[in-house]
């Protein structure tokens, strides 16, 4: 299957998506405060995207 050149704006949306989710993993040891910051860098790249 031929990789379809993904426009930069979904490339970031899934980087953010999968920071976040990474961070959740995480988040046993991570602090509330970093789990926020991710979710933040998240919203406001969904928010970019529109």
């Amino acid at each position: 299957m031929p990789r379809v050149h993904m426009p930069k704006a979904e490339r970031e949306r899934r980087r953010h998506l999968r920071e976040y989710e990474h961070t959740r993993r995480r988040a046993a040891r991570a602090s509330y405060c970093q789990l926020q910051s991710a979710l933040n860098r998240f919203i406001e790249a969904e928010q970019r995207r529109r």
